[in-house]
């Protein structure tokens, strides 16, 4: 009788062939990047264009190329309102030198110009953007507190290899192929848009922002016509900005008089070693101008501020070829608005030079 147990010996082997692994792994690259080759050919071919991210990660590690910039640099502090509205082509025609922008959604320029006043050898102009309601905002708030922590941990982040090479890989993947563009080609946001997810009122950050925008590596933003001529677009801006402000009005802003004397300090500190730090009221709208007027009153802030401090300021509404310039969103400037604008406000910087 057999036994019920098979006996391997039984079976033929068969001989598995060898196959041309080597070869197979050469032209699955091949095809992946050719595959990949001609869809980035096929986007910039539609007009679509490379994009940054935009978080701290991408912030912090623009913040320390400043270290190897000529002191006299001149530097963009804000938030959002200067990166969409300061053109560097533009401002860089008008002065003969390109900006650096340093400019981050949703935050004060308070404590970056208190950073920028702590290192002695930046000798430069400070341009910093005054939007009341982000420059005054509560620690607690959530878009506020996160530019606390970063700055507080910038030597840190600085020493940090992983967190430096998160720039050199964006820098070299992100920044040169359209086809990463987050805002663009995300899933994510892809599904969001396609879909028409709306945005939500009372949400808490951070905030999906409609397909809309594009980010360069110089940390600047600029709105795609054909996107924010859209009036679904528009909506969804102002259902975020309004969350916004609700987040604003839950939290009382910082106490003006104390972030008065650090400001003044911060100023003399600059002046001193020969910069020179300069407020811009940029251009807002509708809604989101009534609100700012109404609680924070220009000759109770921004009058104060420049008394206080002996800044030159430069107020859209102070000028004719500015104070009619209405931003879409009610906030941030299209690129020929920001063109404009730019050139009317690197003519009063350079106002002193010429006296």
């Amino acid at each position: 009788m057999h036994s019920s147990t098979s006996n391997s010996e039984s079976f033929d082997k068969r001989d598995i062939p060898e196959k041309p692994l080597g070869l197979l792994f050469v032209i699955a690259i091949v095809l992946t990047i050719s595959g990949l080759g001609v869809a980035e050919w096929q986007l910039r071919k539609a007009g679509h264009v490379p994009s940054r991210m935009l978080d701290l990660d991408f912030w912090a590690n623009h913040r320390f190329k400043l270290d190897d910039l000529p002191e006299n640099q001149t530097v963009l502090l804000g938030a959002s309102r200067m990166s969409f509205g300061l053109d560097h082509d533009q401002w860089e025609e008008v002065t003969g030198q390109r900006p650096f922008n340093l400019s981050l959604h949703g935050a004060s320029f308070l404590p970056m110009l208190t950073e920028y006043a702590q290192n002695d050898e930046f000798k430069g102009k400070v341009i910093c953007s005054y939007a009341a309601g982000f420059a005054f905002a509560n620690e607690m708030i959530p878009f506020s507190q996160r530019l606390l922590k970063q700055i507080n941990q910038l030597e840190d982040d600085r020493n940090s290899f992983a967190f430096r090479a998160s720039e050199w890989t964006g820098s070299t993947f992100q920044g040169n192929f359209a086809i990463l563009n987050q805002y663009r080609f995300s899933p994510i946001s892809f599904c969001l848009d396609v879909g028409h997810s709306e945005q939500r009122e009372n949400m808490y950050p951070p905030f999906w922002i409609t397909r809309s925008f594009n980010r360069t590596a110089d940390n600047s933003d600029w709105f795609i016509d054909a996107m924010i001529d859209q009036p679904r677009c528009v909506e969804q801006w102002n259902i975020l900005h309004k969350s916004v402000i609700r987040y604003m009005d839950r939290f009382p802003p910082r106490d003006f008089n104390k972030l008065l004397v650090q400001l003044k300090k911060d100023v003399k500190r600059i002046n001193e070693r020969g910069g020179e730090v300069i407020l811009v009221r940029f251009p807002v709208a509708i809604w989101f101008r009534d609100w700012e007027e109404k609680n924070f009153p220009r000759d109770e802030y921004w009058d104060v501020m420049l008394k206080e401090t002996g800044c030159r300021g430069f107020h859209f509404l102070d000028y004719d070829e500015t104070k009619s310039i209405v931003p879409p969103d009610a906030s941030h400037m299209k690129v020929f608005q920001a063109k404009h604008f730019t050139n009317e406000l690197a003519k009063f910087v350079l106002q002193e030079n010429a006296e």
